[in-house]
């Protein structure tokens, strides 16, 4: 049986999502698919509109065996981190395959750019970039465009899984599915059943467009409003932590006692060309989670969220090789006290229970 990984946030789950796995199953019939999912808060930076757990059952519902959580203090990162930190986890549940929608789906192109950027010239032409002030990501693809390699943001993501497959288990395949009508953050709708996460989640009505698990969720608890944290942000802002992530040359001077409408104004007024959307996203978040500036830990385990027969079988076959977390609390180390501090902080606001659910088993299908 083939161990399937898929690196998902869910964000929600919906039909180009569908289409994905359905496509996996065609061509893997005999597997077994474990999904990992960033926790409460996205690669970006962004409130996620279900919590891990109404996101786990989604993922279950889909056809997940075996769902994992990656803890807001490595999923919200930057590309390369969250990449590794994903194939990480996965490669703990020995996974043979990770499979990732693409919009090219060339592996060529990987390749390419894996050998492209370990030259002189193009570290040069990257330097040059950010010394004109952009943020990592144009400058890194501006450089690879300096030598006529286009990457969509998908692409230069499973450019990043490829990058930490070769650093921690070669052995893993990387297998890309091309994505179909719309590129994942589109902001337009148009007659596909298909659409972006990113365009959904500016719908009213999404019934359209995810399957009907999930828009019967949307009905009954839609999806979370990021400005209902506004007042906490504020707060956070009164003496900003000029040593938390994402934090650079005087960021933190930007929000000291900024003055806001809403969310999207705060973005608005602090974006430039050198700190991006997600850059800004994830410093704001950092600074209300209060998450240092301090190096990244792996350790030997994996946060199991949910699971049906199948997958608990696959716990029962590596849990001598890896410590298996079915529940979290305070103490075991610094990205679970970090998830504790953040359902106390949303619960406050969203009264989801997730500190309760944090403490209890993971779902079973």
């Amino acid at each position: 049986m083939v161990k399937i990984g898929l690196i998902a946030e869910y964000n929600p789950l919906h039909n180009g999502h569908k289409y994905h796995f359905n496509k996996i199953k065609e061509l893997y019939k005999d597997s077994i698919v474990i999904t990992i999912l960033s926790s409460e808060i996205s690669q970006r930076g962004n409130l996620c509109v279900f919590n891990k757990f109404i996101r786990t059952r989604h993922s279950l519902l889909l056809g997940s065996d075996l769902v994992l959580s990656n803890p807001i203090y490595y999923s919200m990162n930057n590309a390369s981190t969250f990449a590794y930190s994903n194939i990480f986890f996965l490669n703990k549940c020995k996974v043979d395959i990770i499979v990732a929608g693409s919009e090219s789906a060339d592996t060529k192109q990987l390749d390419e750019i894996f050998n492209l950027e370990n030259s002189q010239e193009f570290k040069n032409k990257l330097n040059e970039n950010l010394s004109l002030g952009y943020s990592f990501k144009l400058a890194y693809t501006k450089s690879l465009e300096f030598f006529n390699i286009s990457i969509k943001s998908n692409d230069l993501l499973n450019y990043f899984y490829y990058k930490a497959i070769k650093e921690i288990n070669p052995n893993i395949k990387l297998v890309l599915i091309k994505r179909i009508n719309n590129d994942y953050r589109d902001e337009n709708v148009n007659s596909s059943s298909i659409q972006s996460a990113t365009s959904i989640r500016k719908l009213e009505n999404i019934s359209k467009y995810v399957p009907e698990f999930v828009n019967n969720d949307f009905i009954k608890y839609n999806f979370r409003d990021i400005n209902k944290l506004n007042d906490l942000i504020k707060y956070s802002f009164i003496n900003p932590n000029d040593l938390v992530r994402e934090d650079s040359e005087g960021l933190s001077n930007r929000f000291k006692n900024i003055s806001f409408e809403n969310y999207s104004k705060l973005l608005e007024i602090t974006k430039t060309k050198r700190y991006s959307e997600s850059k800004l996203n994830r410093y704001i978040i950092s600074n209300l989670l209060d998450i240092k500036s301090t190096d990244i830990n792996y350790e030997n385990y994996i946060r199991v969220l949910g699971f049906n027969e199948k997958g608990k079988k696959l716990l029962n076959e590596i849990k001598k090789d890896v410590v298996v977390y079915t529940n979290i609390k305070e103490g075991i180390n610094e990205a679970f006290d970090l998830e504790i501090k953040a359902d106390k902080i949303l619960d406050i606001v969203y009264k989801e229970n997730l500190l309760i659910q944090d403490l209890k088993g993971p779902i079973k299908m």
